[in-house]
């Protein structure tokens, strides 16, 4: 049978559909080490384990480097023998391949020129593969995404590829094609902390980029203020240029121009690249298939942000070709069962633009490392956090792959284990499975009433040195996280999108960038109906062209002043501190706004002002306050499911806690109903959101 698969928007949310039935987006995931090939017995195992739970998709990794000889020819051979692994552990497979694009070392030895320079180190020569994505983030020797050379050799072996998997009995398996390039396959810009990329073709990109901007040379002078530059000379920012500011920590657009044109070029180079990739792929393949990449990680990217993150998102939420994104979970303080369930991605946003969202869940259980499974003494811990992982995704109508990736003790690339190579885990994931599928089949409702709101252009805005993190992100959402509010993430971009009937607070976070479109519609749209914003830090400072403390001001609502630099906050009697460093700090200067804290200079930080039709709270800076964020949901009509610090996510008329420390609970549900109930410690619990009552997983 010739499997097929596509996405619907349907229902309220994206559904994936196979062999023309809707399937719940769980996969199982092999990783690209060579004990994860599909063919070796741990992995044939693991695939028929998942296959008996339910999970029948399987997502094996492969590369085109392995088939690209010279001369042009290509041998499918390596990449059909993945195909059939996976297969042959389960004869009803559904494969998606993630497909790497790395050209041989051979033929990056032949074209140096092709190569990456980087900025601040000189390219190192690992010498030929022994495991593909090692060493990334390092200078090694890698082709730039500038390359058109590579790019069309590589496009057309992919639709050699194409064209011959999908007529053979192997290719009827193939339900999807991830095409992976950059770091670890994830679509950053090779080694990105050393400044890439200065090579021949990425200068050459640079200028056709100008030349589409600007049009002339006169045009290219104005807007840099450069009276010598031309489009057939214009050079990219250099290292020393791209850490510039000139309002504290701040560029100023007029005097940027050249840089902010360099890291544009730069980051729309990305999803550009992916397009190209993923339009081949569409229309080479004889039916309907998935195409997704490795885009949108917001959280928990490696600064600088400008040159390894995944800025211009809105360009794949427009690409047709793309089906779904992926990422996995962030690396931060969120993984231990005191932490909240975070994607990398802002999920209500891709849901808004109908592109499926995948996490990639490869958190092992607690003591992997020594024992299969983890260690049975912290297993229910484990199992906490699995559940609250994967039901972040389902309750918030995306998917998850389970990532079967690390090494056995010793860490030899050529052994493995499966991490949940154990009969309580297998009975975890059929039953999550089951609820999976259960879920998929229904309306999709979403549930929070708060929503978060992120900004990439502000990204571009303030150059990142190592001690100066503008935006400490995973303080500001450990604090909303635990306030016992179920919350949305989405992009300022977004907002015209969005049900905004559905948020009685929402926040912006360090959205320091607004151009007049967006600060209009928050003006008129989302001021208004009695709603609740808070803004942290100033809004609507620079408008893409100048930076304006005034603008900054009627943005939030509130008066705000330059202040001396501060990185702690008292409110009612509470001390919070910031890992951010932020110069210049603005503070409150407004006589109709009620003071709420003061910084250790004795300014105002803090503070609320009520306005007719809607109510805004300002802070100077993130900070993990789970008290001050409750008194902010009580007072703007937010629903809290726990008192007591828990984590909540609803949706789907489920909903799911995760407790540290247990015991007791009165959960309040949004039908005005309470519902009584004692809950271990270190668990994650799922209630039928409605009732009350707890929902069996296994």
């Amino acid at each position: 049978m010739k499997h097929t698969a596509y996405t619907r928007w349907e229902d309220g949310a994206v559904r994936l559909y196979v062999d023309g039935e809707r399937t719940a987006p769980l996969i199982y995931g092999l990783s690209d080490i060579p004990a994860s090939r599909s063919y070796t017995p741990q992995a044939q195992k693991n695939i028929a384990q998942f296959a008996a739970a339910g999970v029948d998709i399987v997502q094996v990794d492969t590369s085109l480097h392995l088939g690209w000889k010279r001369g042009g020819h290509f041998d499918i051979q390596p990449i059909l023998r993945e195909i059939n692994g996976a297969v042959s552990a389960s004869p009803q497979a559904k494969v998606i391949v993630r497909l790497h694009l790395n050209p041989p070392y051979w033929w990056v030895k032949e074209h140096p020129s092709e190569c990456v320079v980087y900025g601040t180190a000189e390219a190192i020569d690992g010498g030929d593969y022994v495991r593909l994505i090692a060493d990334d983030l390092e200078p090694h020797l890698r082709v730039s995404m500038a390359s058109e050379k590579w790019r069309k050799q590589a496009g057309r072996l992919l639709k050699k590829l194409c064209c011959e998997l999908c007529r053979i009995p192997t290719g009827d398996a193939v339900i999807g094609i991830q095409p992976a390039y950059g770091v670890y396959g994830e679509w950053h810009h090779f080694a990105f902390h050393h400044a890439p990329d200065y090579s021949l073709p990425a200068l050459a990109g640079f200028r056709r980029f100008l030349k589409e901007k600007y049009g002339t040379t006169a045009a290219l002078r104005k807007a840099w203020n450069d009276p010598a530059v031309t489009l057939g000379t214009a050079d990219l920012a250099s290292p020393e240029q791209r850490l510039e500011s000139h309002c504290g920590n701040f560029r100023d657009p007029q005097q940027s121009r050249s840089v902010l044109d360099s890291l544009k070029f730069h980051q729309q180079l990305v999803p550009e690249t992916i397009a190209y990739f993923a339009r081949i792929i569409k229309e080479n393949w004889d039916r309907s298939l998935l195409v997704g990449a490795f885009y949108g990680y917001y959280f928990n990217v490696a600064t600088p942000h400008y040159s390894g993150g995944h800025l211009e998102i809105q360009r794949l939420y427009a690409c047709e070709d793309i089906d779904y994104l992926a990422a996995p979970h962030a690396y931060m303080n969120n993984r231990p069962i005191t932490g909240m369930p975070l994607p990398r991605g802002l999920l209500e946003s891709a849901r808004l633009h109908g592109k499926l969202w995948l996490t990639e869940m490869d958190q092992a259980p607690i003591g992997s490392a020594e024992q299969v499974g983890g260690t049975d003494d912290r297993r229910e811990e484990s199992i906490a956090i699995f559940r609250r992982n994967i039901l972040d995704a389902v309750l918030r109508g995306a998917g998850n792959w389970y990532y079967d990736h690390r090494l056995v003790p010793g860490g030899s690339i050529f052994e493995k284990t499966g991490w949940w190579d154990h009969p309580v885990w297998m009975a975890e994931i059929a039953g999550l499975q089951r609820l999976a599928a259960r879920v998929s089949e229904q309306p999709y409702r979403p549930q929070a009433d708060v929503a978060m709101v992120y900004d990439t252009e502000m990204l571009y805005a303030v150059p990142e040195h190592p001690y100066n993190r503008i935006c400490s992100e995973y303080l500001l959402l450990n604090g909303i996280g635990h306030t016992g509010a179920t919350v949305d993430y989405l992009y300022l971009q977004d907002l015209p999108k969005a049900d905004l009937d559905r948020y009685r607070c929402m926040i912006f976070v360090c959205t320091y960038v607004m151009d007049e479109t967006i600060r209009r519609f928050i003006e008129e749209r989302v001021k208004s109906d009695g709603r609740h914003l808070v803004f942290v830090s100033v809004a609507g400072y620079s408008d893409g062209n100048t930076l304006s403390l005034t603008r900054a001001s009627q943005t939030v609502g509130i008066g705000l002043k330059t202040a001396e630099a501060a990185v702690k906050l008292t409110v009612g009697g509470n001390v919070y501190s910031t890992e951010a460093y932020q110069q210049p700090l603005f503070a409150v200067a407004d006589a109709q706004a009620t003071p709420l804290g003061t910084t250790e200079t004795g300014e105002v930080g803090m503070a609320v002002r009520r306005h007719a039709d809607h109510t805004v709270w300002y802070l100077p800076f993130p900070l993990d306050a789970a008290e001050v964020f409750r008194r902010v949901f009580r007072e703007a009509g937010v629903h809290l499911y726990s008192q007591a610090g828990d984590v909540a996510v609803a949706g789907n008329d489920l909903l799911m806690l995760t407790v540290t420390k247990g015991g007791h609970r009165r959960i309040f549900l949004k039908n005005g109903h309470t519902a009584e109930c004692d809950l271990p410690d270190n668990s994650t619990t799922l209630l039928d959101a409605e009732s009350g009552k707890t929902v069996a997983i296994v």
